[in-house]
């Protein structure tokens, strides 16, 4: 027994798992129409008490202007919300038959939702998972040089700055938004204060950075000559804001 619904950016389907066995099986399926992009269908069903295991065939009927898209699996006990999971459809190895495995741990599961989003829908979602992205992401290794180049009168301060970023999500990141700020340093006492002088920012679209990957990045950014008689320094920073 299963009902289904589709709607724009979200294709949606509610399973009822047959019975309260350590295995049970479904076939569920959702027909594709004009406004949905992708075909998917449980072709089988494993819960052995522990973890609910999902078989899904998964067809991409059409090519998206934003190819982000996220599967939300969550495991209910009547109308309680047992445990919810996401997984990014990039990170999914699909087989010959395009098919692939969801693995749900939950514990005195009667039926499970699986959704699909897709577009502005999947990236409001993603905000849901990680609403501050920097905290899934740590810079580490960072070196920043202050260089000055001079031609004839005229100089120019550059900041050359290098550093590794990881991925601490359990899922593949797609995009970030790095924010680049040079700030005047001022020392009173025995304290340094910052004040932050020049933003820029630099959304990197398709970065899509695997779970645990680490990835060197470096930039050169030339200091606003308004600021060259100013002790100033570079810093890096991940916008929660995509």
């Amino acid at each position: 027994m299963f009902r289904k619904s589709l709607r724009i950016c979200c294709l949606v389907v509610f399973s009822l798992l047959l019975a309260c066995s350590a295995k049970s099986r479904l076939i569920a399926s959702s027909k594709p129409n004009l406004i949905n992009p992708y075909s998917l269908k449980v072709v089988d069903e494993i819960y052995d008490g522990e973890t609910l295991f999902l078989q899904v065939r998964l067809k991409e009927l059409t090519k998206l202007p934003d190819a982000f898209s996220l599967i939300a699996l969550t495991g209910y006990n009547q109308d309680q919300v047992k445990t919810e999971k996401f997984f990014n459809l990039i990170d999914l190895q699909k087989d010959s038959e395009n098919q692939v495995t969801l693995a749900l741990p939950v514990i005195n599961l009667v039926d499970y939702q699986i959704q699909l989003y897709w577009g502005k829908q999947a990236w409001d979602y993603y905000r849901i998972i990680y609403p501050q992205l920097a905290a899934a992401l740590k810079i580490i290794n960072g070196n920043v040089e202050k260089l000055k180049e001079c031609q004839q009168d005229a100089c120019q301060i550059k900041f050359k700055i290098k550093f590794d970023l990881q991925n601490k999500a359990e899922f593949t990141i797609p995009k970030i938004n790095l924010i680049i700020s040079l700030s005047e340093k001022i020392a009173t006492g025995e304290t340094v204060e910052l004040t932050e002088l020049y933003a820029k920012s630099i959304p990197i679209n398709d970065f899509n950075i695997a779970s645990g990957e680490v990835r060197q990045l470096e930039y050169l950014i030339v200091q606003p000559a308004e600021l060259d008689e100013l002790p100033t320094i570079a810093e890096v920073r991940i916008s929660d804001k995509l």
